[in-house]
């Protein structure tokens, strides 16, 4: 791997480990899923490259980012952001999946409303102990 892309490669995984809440080696407890990042950030480009890889989604920047536009990591980008070799079990990746569905939703209800139900304590809870909601079954496919 060359230098500049090594660079950029350790740049997006500390923007994913950032946005999780998770330490420089990716490992720790994800407590939370977002970036916020400007047009005129160092890091703006590397959010967008990983948008465009399906890693991260982007919502539009609004009063709650200072009009920066917000990142959002993916299953799939939390999964990357795991320290190589890491066990991600299947009751993990739906925690995710689900706790990303929920940020999604509560994002679109402060796009409509102005305010969303604070469950950020909840997903948060779920995320760490690596467990889904009742009903949600784990994916198997660990590219989603």
């Amino acid at each position: 791997m060359t230098d500049e892309l090594d660079k950029w490669y350790q740049s997006a995984l500390h923007v994913l480990r950032h946005s999780l809440g998770l330490r420089e080696d990716g490992t720790g407890r994800a407590y939370r899923n977002h970036f916020v990042a400007g047009e005129r950030s160092d890091d703006y480009p590397i959010c967008c490259a990983l948008v465009d890889d399906g890693l991260m989604t982007r919502r539009k920047g609004n009063e709650l980012t200072g009009g920066a536009d917000l990142f959002i990591v993916t299953p799939r980008g939390a999964l990357h952001a795991k320290p190589e070799g890491a066990p991600v079990p299947g009751a993990a990746e739906a925690a995710y999946k689900w706790g990303y569905e929920c940020l999604q939703s509560r994002m679109e209800s402060i796009d409509r409303h102005g305010w969303a139900h604070d469950c950020d304590g909840e997903i948060e809870a779920r995320i760490s102990d690596g467990r889904a909601p009742t009903g949600a079954a784990p994916t198997g496919d660990s590219h989603e």
